[in-house]
């Protein structure tokens, strides 16, 4: 089975970039909380 990686776009790279920074933060805290706005 061979697999071919597809090269990101950049909204895949904004979108993994993003969860790179939100996980290393959420490793610095001791206490981590996800801010959330829904307005």
């Amino acid at each position: 089975m061979t697999t071919t990686k597809q090269p990101l776009s950049h909204l895949d790279w904004l979108e993994s970039e993003a969860i790179y920074i939100l996980r290393e933060v959420a490793g610095q805290c001791s206490n981590p909380v996800l801010l959330f706005s829904g307005g």
